[in-house]
């Protein structure tokens, strides 16, 4: 009886020091977990400062593109310290500080740099911005690819009145938005000259039009681009393209120019297109401020083709459904803009710049209005009577044989603004605490003409709208 005690009371310590062991084995764990879950919350809260150019105004030049060395891994995710920061570069200047910082941002922020947008080899900064920025769609609405409607996250930045703009875009702090409508032309923008790209979500910072965010250009100048570059390529339908960019610096001056041009016929009839834009900068630098005159010029022509019944198309792949449809435009845009280092935690910075912008549109179209035979004036499709002759029952006229009756709308839009940004960035610390407060003030002023006619014509075998001189 006395053995089985023993053996049970063995038993028993054996079975508590199993209890122990698996107790300790299973603290242990639970430690590693909360080790392995603590360790990323730390690297979480210890984020290194990342800033970025989604401001209206830049503050300062960043250093050269090419002169920028690849950046250390900072170990155990500690904060890159202002040394460190600026001799990040061979020869690098001062980093290019903006007021806002990413992870202070309720919003979501993707900045795009101009290497990337090189990178993908696409001659509009629409497609470049599709290929690169999450939530970019772009949409060919107008019938040529070469001025797209831009959609992010469900907000539009289209060059077509009417549709509601939700984005407000800048460069170089400029709102380019248009005053008639809050159009868009992304075909006046030369991709080539693009410093680098912010898209922000919707932020009161940006004003109009910025429901459902920002985006923000930043364009390259002779301190922050440096060299020389000449790219020409050739391609289907007759496309032909070529660019340039060269820029320099001059002890505290620099100068920056940059250029495209592009041509196709397009691959439907009527469809040819025409790009040509410019962009130069000259800046002076001293130790307290900065100070850049830049200019954007551009001058465009577009074959639109809208959509074509199925039928025609499944018999000619390039066949239109009446034709002129022609757009051009027009931008010269001039900006003076500067900042000065008040005291080390003060900047002032200001900006006045003056856009004109024309449009031309051609559209030939049916027309509203229906010749009967052997009547007088031709009639509204509801019946009303006009006072429009009826070009198709005089005797021997040339149009007596029955052909469609068409119509060519025009339209010129003509816009010209003129306005000025002033802000301040202050970084004193309150309290003790590090603080950042940017303010300022903007002023547009837009002057816009709108002028539209519409000829009457006779619609061709080919579908061309052919004017005979009567406008109503």
């Amino acid at each position: 009886m006395l053995a089985h005690i023993c053996n049970f009371l063995n038993i028993s310590q054996r079975s508590s020091k199993r209890k122990n062991l698996m107790r300790k084995l299973y603290l242990s764990s639970i430690s590693l977990l909360a080790l392995s879950i603590a360790i990323p919350a730390c690297a979480q809260q210890s984020l290194p400062t990342i800033e970025i150019g989604a401001t209206p105004l830049r503050a300062q030049s960043r250093a050269p593109a090419h002169a920028i060395a690849a950046p250390s891994r900072i170990a155990g995710g500690a904060r890159p310290t202002a040394q460190s920061t600026s001799n990040a570069g061979i020869g690098a200047q001062t980093p290019y500080v903006s007021p806002l910082v990413t992870y202070q941002i309720p919003a979501a922020v993707h900045v795009v740099e101009g290497a990337e947008i090189a990178n993908v080899r696409k001659f509009n900064l629409g497609e470049a911005l599709q290929r690169t920025a999450p939530g970019v769609i772009i949409n060919d609405v107008g019938g040529n690819p070469g001025f797209p409607e831009l959609n992010y996250r469900g907000f539009n930045a289209s060059p077509f009145a009417g549709v509601p703009q939700g984005l407000a875009v800048f460069q170089n702090g400029i709102r380019i938005n248009e005053m008639w409508g809050d159009t868009v032309n992304w075909d006046l923008i030369p991709s080539v000259a693009i410093d680098r790209v912010a898209i922000e979500t919707g932020n009161p910072l940006y004003g109009l039009n910025a429901i459902g965010g920002a985006v923000v250009l930043d364009m390259k100048n002779g301190f922050t681009w440096q060299g020389a570059e000449v790219d020409l390529r050739g391609g289907s339908f007759n496309r032909r393209l070529g660019t340039f960019q060269f820029g320099k610096q001059i002890g505290d001056f620099a100068i920056y120019g940059a250029g495209e041009a592009m041509g196709d016929s397009g691959y439907r009839y009527f469809q040819s297109s025409q790009v040509k834009r410019f962009y130069g900068d000259v800046g002076y630098k001293a130790e307290q401020g900065e100070i850049h005159a830049n200019a954007t010029i551009g001058g465009n022509k577009f074959g639109a083709s809208g959509p074509a019944p199925v039928e025609m198309v499944a018999a000619d792949k390039s066949a239109v459904y009446t034709t002129p449809q022609t757009y051009k435009n027009q931008l010269a845009m001039f900006d003076l803009n500067g900042q000065v280092q008040v005291n080390p935690t003060t900047k002032l910075l200001g900006d006045v710049h003056y856009r004109g912008y024309n449009q031309a549109r051609v559209d030939g179209n049916t027309t509203e209005f229906d010749c009967e035979p052997g009547s007088p004036t031709c009639q509204t499709q509801d019946g009303q009577s006009t006072n429009v002759p009826n070009f198709f029952t005089a005797g021997g006229n040339e149009f007596s044989k029955g052909p469609a009756l068409g119509a060519i709308d025009r339209t010129w839009t003509k816009i010209n603004t003129v306005g000025f940004t002033t802000q301040i960035n202050n970084t004193d610390h309150i309290f003790g605490f590090p603080n950042k407060i940017t303010g300022g003030l903007n002023l547009e002023h837009g002057f816009t003409n709108f002028l539209a006619n519409q000829e009457l014509g006779i619609i061709n075998q080919n579908l061309n709208v052919q004017g005979f001189n009567y406008y109503t």
